[in-house]
């Protein structure tokens, strides 16, 4: 997974999206490079589609969702808003940590998981014996996938 960090060099904040990017990382686990982009110019700003400093993006992708779609490219400060309402120049861990965890591929297990709990969910039913979940489990995303086609019974 690609990680960037866009900030100009006078940007007193970009250092501390630094370490708070890391911090996260470093708890959600496995290795991840950041790679840092220095945006000198308006240009550079425009080709980048750099909304201020500092701009972070995984697989390519701003980690705030009220940023797709903006055009208000150029050289500034970037704030970001908090669940509370506030506004600070360094996103929040939580705030991090959500946006690596929605590009971040699940394991076989999370995916297990996931499943399992939309079933529990949606079909309660189905899951009141623990021995038969997996098989349920396959069932239901054989179903989701195309309704035509069923897992062979054994």
């Amino acid at each position: 997974m690609e990680i960037e960090l866009f900030y100009f060099e006078s940007c007193p904040h970009w250092l501390d999206a630094l370490r708070r990017v890391e911090e996260v990382l470093a708890e959600e686990g496995g290795i991840h490079e950041i790679r840092l982009i220095p945006i000198r110019t308006v240009a550079e700003a425009q080709r980048h589609r750099f909304f201020g400093s500092p701009t972070i993006r995984i697989g390519e992708r701003d980690i705030d969702p009220a940023a797709w779609g903006r055009m208000d490219y150029g050289l500034g400060c970037r704030l970001y808003a908090n669940v509370d309402g506030s506004i600070h120049p360094v996103p929040s861990k939580e705030f991090v940590r959500q946006a690596f965890r929605s590009h971040r591929p699940l394991s076989l297990a999370e995916a297990h998981d996931e499943i399992l709990e939309s079933i529990k969910h949606q079909h309660p039913e189905w899951v009141a014996d623990p021995m038969e979940e997996c098989s349920r489990c396959v069932r239901y995303e054989y179903e989701l996938a195309d309704p035509l086609i069923m897992p062979l019974e054994e």
